[in-house]
């Protein structure tokens, strides 16, 4: 008997090639790399340190292709391969998800999105493991071709690896866009040809009739014509470095001559010491650990990304050096990582799981496989029907898009498929439903029709409410279900009649349907019970949507959801009705505060009517409801003047900056950041601060008002009320909200109520601002006693262009080197801040001449995020604040408001402007605006956090509080006092806005007591 050839050659090739690997992912995983190339590329090859650095390169792809080749060589030998290609894929299942559950505690951003969790839970998919995976792939249809070959002539097997070599490597090498693109060679095909080819080595014979002496100068020849036509190819005028890159690369033709030479090679050599050639054997398959490990997240995060990088592995200060650097790191980590291989080794080949995975053979698989089809013959109806289930399903989260996207097919299909994590959360609610309804009915078509019936009644509704009212469908409108004749009304009777008819036949088939079905019952009786728990617990999850800890809140962030709080139309139109109404079905507003009850809120109702009564004794005025007030939000209105490093040639608002001057004003803290508006309008409104409650609402005027018995405001000081928006009103849920602050009319561009005055200045698309404020003005004209009149104006809103006669600002300087067009968009925004100084003068001037007593509290909103390239960590603050100012008109300081200016004004929020205002009018205070003049005085400035670049992101941010130096304070650092009134002012904010409104029992909580 001929004794078998020993194998060390190939084991001893395999492990070397290991280090290689390492080498070659440092080498084109360095930022250097790319420096390197373009320096190549500039003829600088001749340099000692490019010549040996470029070569190392070339030997680490030659070491890469061995590995496939060497194995693929290694296999043709082996018995019940697809056993060995379940293992191997086991291997990297085990890897990948380990990599998965260290990342998700060391690097929790990396792991949110399910494209993670899929890469780590199917990870021979995905690129991530395109060696290992590629190998696993290539032994598990190694039978196939290794049957295949052992039937073909030598000049067959010849043929045809010529022919893969001409559809691979030949036309890669030598074609510059070649048709079967492989890329870098990163990839499972590539892998799974040169393991073929490695087959062929073997067939072939090729070791015993090629002396190696020849495959030596195979070697040497390959890799130095791999330069020469690199150098060859740079030499050429105008060539890009990513057409000579293709000569040094895992699928060019000299770097596979030179693997499959030096595999052959290999092939030469043995040893006869028997424990040699089985240590060599396990740290060869040990080896394959290494490629797994190396290759997922956790190791590229730890290794590549942190140790490497920070050693400034790649920077070719020398030849030697360089090599150094890459040789020590390989070896450093293969060791490393070859010892845990050996240990998984030893786990795996000494307990039950080598057997366990012993019996995965071909057969089994194929018995496998057998039973499994002849289940779903078994079950073809109910497949069938689920199948059907899910195309009807596809259709209506089509449908539903569509009613949100003005009946645009074509658009609505694009919308659906572009952003395919929508339309699987859909799905996925979707499915939950039909599930639970499938539990309740236990008749396919009966569950099936109902949900049609929904979704379709969902969208129809949603689509009326996007014609009259410019928003979706949400959970606080179907309070409104109980005025349904009301609604009725609004609809037109021919879409109710055509829906009632279209739910009659659809009830109608899907009873006949039924009665006509082979399957009455889809379940039995146990797994009916087990779906409808399974499907309520689901159904319950979507509750928590908004909760931060959620399971649900993590699928939908993970998903890549994006709720855009900031305005649920747009909302609607980008994700679906569906999700937008899943998303408001519940919110967590605030943590419950630590003793909040009945009892400690009526302890704090007396505390701040004691505090009142000591206010109010030196208060001359008792009724706010004959003052007429006007709370002014200006669209993105902040001086550019204030930001840092930024010089103007002119000052933007002189008037304005003057006017301050002389009455209470100062800056005003912003909770955001090129949007937001609405969020400073509420705590302007409620006196409520953003920051105190849960990172998850981002928007209190779709999250927390809408659910709400009653809303307390400074409207509520009034009796008549007034709001004037000189835009559309879809935004912010504007309607429904200024409903509940008690706005007695609201005029903006498509209400009832008429906008008198809608002229623009030049070219720009908004409503000038002075004509909002002449739109006041006739508003105090109409209305003879006290009002409150809000206005929120657009004339500054973005975009930014050049859209004015003059065009007479400049940035002169700046610190952050800002591009042309940046400095552009400042300019033209800058320009339409000077007409709103302008009408501002004119405005205030009119007031004056009106002989009864205004009062004006005027606030920036927000900046307008334009100025990008002034860092938001470093002027964080300064990038979110605001001008503000209270003025009182002459006919009020003649009788009696002395429009002194107010201490501690410098920075504001603006959620102390209303008990500001009152101070400033000597206005008598109930309990809760006393707690908030203790506010104003001892916690002035407080926000979100104003490092983030914008209010929408995914949360509201950190809460942080300023000093009048505009520098945080800690909330540990406040002094017992300053503590206190933090406290009680969020048990009340808790209580007012998500508890049982304990404290508006109190009658006179709000609305200041009047004299009589």
């Amino acid at each position: 008997m001929q004794k078998r050839k020993s194998a060390f050659g190939l084991n001893l090739l395999i492990i070397i090639a290991a280090v290689f690997v390492v080498i070659y992912t440092l080498m084109i995983e360095q930022p250097s790399f790319a420096t390197f190339t373009q320096r190549l590329a500039k003829q600088t090859v001749y340099a000692k340190r490019f010549f040996v650095g470029w070569n190392l390169f070339d030997l680490s792809l030659v070491m890469v292709n061995v590995i496939p080749l060497a194995i693929g060589y290694k296999m043709v030998a082996v018995k019940n391969k697809v056993t060995v290609a379940i293992r191997q894929a086991l291997i990297i299942l085990f890897y990948a998800v380990m990599s998965f559950i260290a990342m998700a505690v060391i690097a929790p951003h990396e792991t949110r999105h399910l494209a993670n969790l899929a890469s780590a839970v199917a990870p021979i998919g995905h690129g991530t493991y395109w060696l290992a995976g590629g190998l696993v792939l290539a032994i598990a249809v190694a039978p196939f071709v290794d049957q295949t070959m052992a039937k073909m002539s030598n000049a067959r097997l010849d043929a045809f690896a010529l022919g893969l070599f001409g559809i691979t490597t030949l036309e890669a090498t030598f074609f510059k866009a070649p048709i079967l693109n492989l890329g870098d060679g990163q990839n499972v095909l590539w892998i799974g040809t040169l393991f073929v080819l490695g087959m062929y080595l073997k067939h072939r014979q090729l070791a015993t009739k090629m002396k190696p002496i020849q495959l030596i100068t195979t070697v040497i020849v390959s890799l130095v014509s791999v330069f020469g036509l690199l150098i060859a190819q740079l030499q050429m005028p105008h060539t890009p470095i990513e057409a000579a890159m293709r000569f040094s690369s895992l699928t060019s033709l000299p770097i596979v001559l030179s693997a499959m030479a030096l595999v052959l090679l290999a092939t030469k050599v043995s040893v006869k010491n028997q424990l040699i050639n089985r240590l060599g054997a396990i740290i060869a398959l040990s080896t394959f650990d290494m490629y797994v490990l190396f290759q997922t997240p956790f190791m590229q995060h730890v290794f590549v990304d942190k140790i490497i990088r920070r050693a400034n592995v790649g920077k070719f200060g020398s030849a030697i050096t360089g090599t150094l650097h890459y040789t020590k790191a390989a070896v450093a980590i293969v060791a490393v990582l070859a010892v845990i291989g050996l240990v998984r080794f030893g786990l795996t080949h000494f307990t039950r799981l080598q057997t366990f995975t012993a019996k995965f053979t071909a057969e089994r698989i194929a018995q496998t496989v057998k039973r499994f089809f002849a289940w779903i013959v078994a079950h073809k109806v109910q497949l069938q029907q689920i199948g059907l289930a899910f195309a009807v399903m596809s259709v209506l989260v089509i449908f539903l898009d569509y009613t949100q996207l003005k009946l645009d097919l074509p658009y609505a299909l694009k919308i659906t498929f572009r952003f395919p994590h929508n339309y699987w959360i859909n799905m996925t609610i979707m499915s939950i439903m039909f599930a639970l309804l499938l539990a309740v009915f236990n008749r396919f078509w009966y569950a099936l029709t109902t949900l049609t019936v929904v979704m379709l009644a969902f969208g129809i509704g949603s689509y009326e409410m996007l014609i009259m009212r410019q928003e979706p469908v949400l959970p606080a409108d179907l309070a409104e279900l109980g005025s349904f004749s009301e609604i009725a009304g609004m609809v037109s009777a021919k879409l109710l009649v055509y829906a009632g008819i279209g739910i009659a036949v659809l009830i109608a088939l899907a009873v006949l349907v039924q009665w006509r079905s082979r399957i009455t019952k889809f379940f039995h009786w146990r797994g009916r019970l087990v779906l409808l728990i399974i499907s309520l617990a689901l159904g319950f999850s979507l509750f928590n949507t908004n909760h931060e800890m959620s399971p649900s809140h993590k699928f939908l962030v993970a998903a890549g959801y994006d709720p855009k709080n900031f305005d649920q139309t747009v909302a609607a139109k980008a994700n679906g009705p569906l999700i937008t109404f899943v998303n408001n079905l519940d919110v967590q507003i605030m943590a419950k505060p630590k003793g909040y009850s009945a009892a400690t809120m009526n302890k704090l109702a007396q505390k701040y009517t004691n505090v009142a009564n000591n206010i109010n004794k030196t208060r001359t005025q008792s009724d706010m409801s004959k003052q007429t007030v006007i709370y002014i939000l200006s669209e993105t209105l902040s001086d550019p003047d204030h930001l840092p490093g930024v010089t103007l040639n002119a000052e933007a608002m002189p008037y304005l900056q003057k006017l301050k001057t002389e009455t209470t004003s100062g800056m005003m803290l912003s909770s955001g950041y090129g949007g937001g508006t609405a969020n400073m309008e509420y705590q302007a409104y409620t006196s409520m601060a953003m920051n105190n409650f849960s990172p998850t609402v981002t928007t209190p005027y779709v999250q927390v008002i809408p659910k709400m018995k009653k809303v307390p405001a400074f409207q509520n000081l009034f009796d008549y009320n007034v709001n004037v928006h000189p835009y559309v009103a879809s935004m912010y849920n504007r309607q429904n909200v200024y409903k509940a602050y008690g706005v007695n009319k609201f005029y903006h561009i498509n209400s009832k109520n008429k906008l008198t005055y809608t002229a623009k200045v030049g070219r720009n698309p908004r409503i000038s601002d002075e004509s909002a404020f002449k739109e006041v003005e006739l508003r105090i004209a109409q209305h003879k006693g006290g009002q409150l009149i809000g206005l929120e104006t657009m004339q500054n809103h973005r975009p930014y262009g050049p859209y004015y006669a003059t065009d007479s600002y400049k940035v002169t300087a700046n610190n952050y080197n800002m591009p042309e067009s940046e400095k552009s968009q400042i300019e033209d925004y800058t320009e339409g801040l000077h007409y709103t100084d302008q009408a501002l003068k004119a405005f205030i001037a009119k007031l004056d001449a009106i002989q009864k007593p205004i009062s004006v509290v005027f606030y920036g909103d927000h900046l307008p995020g334009i100025y990008n390239s002034i860092p938001m960590s470093k002027y964080g603050i300064q990038l979110h604040e605001t001008d503000w100012f209270i003025y009182s008109n002459k006919y009020s300081r003649e009788h009696g408001v002395k429009n002194t200016k107010l201490p501690n004004t410098k920075i504001v929020s603006p959620n102390v402007f209303s008990p500001l205002l009152m101070k400033h009018l000597d206005q008598k205070v109930s309990p809760f605006y006393a707690l908030m003049t203790n506010v104003a005085e001892q916690l002035p400035a407080m926000s979100t956090d104003s490092g983030k670049a914008a209010n929408k992101s995914s949360d509201n941010g950190a809460g942080e509080i300023l000093n009048q130096n505009s520098e945080i304070v800690p909330e540990n650092k406040l002094t017992a006092t300053q503590k206190q009134t933090l406290a009680d002012y969020r048990m009340i904010q808790y209580d007012l806005t998500t508890g049982k409104q304990y404290i508006l029992k109190d009658k006179s909580f709000i609305r200041p007591v009047t004299d009589k």
